[in-house]
């Protein structure tokens, strides 16, 4: 078991990052840094602090104990004589200690382990080169403000530092003297510790819960429904699988994520966990094959979306070893108001029936890049299944033989 360091400093300048509702600290290879159990108990040495220090400290504890939609609770331990803040020695302590080498208020160092994020020992040091204070003194940091901001970091919650965004957020990592909004919790702030700790009365589903891709890769949605309050977190646990948006979030929400081409000749499978649940990908191996693909507003296999929304069905092929054979192309829906085809280059004609259904196009096989089949809104509710194919038997009906194709499902609900 390999344990290391992680220095979380509460900085006194500002600089640029992603916009984030909250952010969390992982390990380089993607584990959540947390603690084991939804707790930590601290030890304070108040030497070297202002009047006031303990109560600032716990004030602070209090503050994120407050949240009704976490687990976690800080537990004020006692007193110590310690002042070895930041040594991995398995106690939690609080020191005020000059730091000469860093521009840093306060310093929270958390060890842990570099396999599974585990934390094992987590100290804060409050820099005395900087005048603290618990009543406003003129030209001081209020402890409390500062303290609370450092808890934070106890959790596993990373600084935040895009002022548009951020700056009313506890979690901002630029503090001014006789500052005092990081006593108080902002919203994201909330859904930071929830998502960590979530309380016992949280629950999450996310929808769909597998989806499989072609070797060329794409992008889909992940549908993720919560109590309001409850925070949550999606982590890829596979390199070639990436969280494009939505890592996280509070109550109903989306994750946006995207796959890499797989240029292996086997199929390959990841995973995305969103808050205890796990989102599968398989993704299909280059096997030279035959690849269809179609997409709804660039997504594969099932995409919901409202009537108002504008639904955008996209189409193209890898030829793979069959490219320049004669092939029928096809492409067909079926909708809660009738059986459609499409006819190249650009009509979409009615079917009476499933055998009325008639070839979009025939012609030798080649690498189409996307292109845009259907562009529709006000779609009404159910269910609708979009197909798109070749046929290399290319004798005017589908031969399920020598068929290759993908399907879309779309859902439209009340």
């Amino acid at each position: 078991m390999i344990r290391l360091r992680a220095l979380f400093l509460c900085l006194c300048v500002l600089w640029s990052s992603n916009v984030l509702a909250f952010g969390v600290n992982k390990t380089s290879g993607g584990a959540i840094l947390k603690q084991k159990q939804p707790s930590v108990m601290l030890y304070v040495n108040a030497t070297g602090g202002p009047t006031g220090s303990l109560e600032a400290i716990t004030a602070g504890m209090q503050t994120w104990n407050s949240v009704t939609t976490t687990s976690f609770r800080f537990i004020y331990a006692g007193a110590t004589t310690a002042t070895n803040c930041g040594d991995n020695d398995g106690v939690n302590n609080v020191c005020f200690n000059l730091d000469t080498t860093r521009g840093s208020l306060a310093v929270n160092s958390v060890w842990y382990d570099t396999q599974t994020g585990e934390i094992f020992d987590d100290d804060i040091n409050f820099n005395t080169r900087y005048l603290y204070s618990s009543d406003l003194t003129q030209n001081s940091y209020d402890l409390q403000n500062i303290a609370t901001h450092e808890l934070g970091h106890c959790l596993s919650l990373k600084d935040l530092y895009d002022p548009t965004v951020d700056s009313e957020k506890t979690m901002y990592g630029y503090a001014s003297k006789l500052e005092t909004k990081k006593r108080t919790l902002d919203q994201d702030d909330m859904d930071g510790i929830a998502s960590l700790y979530p309380s016992s009365g949280c629950t999450y589903a996310i929808s769909p819960a597998n989806q499989v891709m072609s070797a060329q890769g794409g992008s889909g949605t992940i549908a993720v429904t919560s109590q309001g309050g409850c925070g949550w977190i999606a982590t890829s646990e596979a390199s070639w699988l990436s969280i494009t948006a939505g890592s996280t979030g509070s109550g109903d929400g989306t994750v946006t994520y995207s796959a890499s081409p797989n240029t292996a000749s086997t199929s390959r499978t990841g995973a995305i966990k969103i808050s205890g649940e796990t989102f599968t990908v398989t993704e299909e191996g280059d096997t030279g094959a035959i690849k269809p693909i179609i997409t709804g507003n660039g997504a594969e296999g099932t995409v919901t979306i409202k009537s108002s929304d504008t639904l955008d069905v996209d189409v193209s092929l890898d030829p793979g070893s069959k490219k320049g054979v004669m092939a029928e192309w096809w492409a067909y829906a079926v909708t809660p108001f009738g059986i459609y085809y499409y006819l190249y280059p650009n009509q979409w004609l009615p079917a009476k029936y499933a055998f009325d259904v008639r070839p979009a196009y025939k012609g030798a096989l080649f690498d189409l890049q996307s292109t845009r089949l259907l562009s529709a809104s006000g779609l009404p509710t159910g269910y609708y299944y979009i197909y798109f194919g070749v046929d290399t038997t290319a004798k005017g009906i589908m031969d399920p033989s020598t068929l290759t194709y993908k399907a879309l499902t779309v859902y439209v609900p009340n």
